[in-house]
């Protein structure tokens, strides 16, 4: 049984823009956000955020350039297509 959720679709869509850093705790994290559903998450949206942004030095370079405000805001659209995924593959 495969899992989904959340963190799952989340992962997905970041792994379209980076490659996933040797040093992740991505899949822990992912299945936190799993656990939580989709309703949790949205509750928790600026914390996922937060957590997320404490990963930035593993960013590419030419990712790092870009302003906090625009990575948060990116982010934060990311967790929302997530959140949308989820309900949507539920219904």
């Amino acid at each position: 049984m495969k899992i989904s959720g959340v963190g799952t679709e989340l992962s997905k869509i970041i792994g379209k823009w980076i490659t996933k850093p040797k040093d992740c705790d991505c899949n822990i994290y992912a299945g936190t956000l799993n656990q939580w559903g989709p309703d949790k998450c949205e509750e928790k949206i600026e914390e996922i955020v937060d957590k997320l942004m404490k990963q930035d030095e593993k960013l590419p370079m030419h990712l790092k350039l870009f302003p906090d405000l625009i990575k948060r805001a990116t982010l934060k659209t990311m967790i929302k297509k997530a959140i949308k995924n989820t309900r949507d593959k539920k219904t």
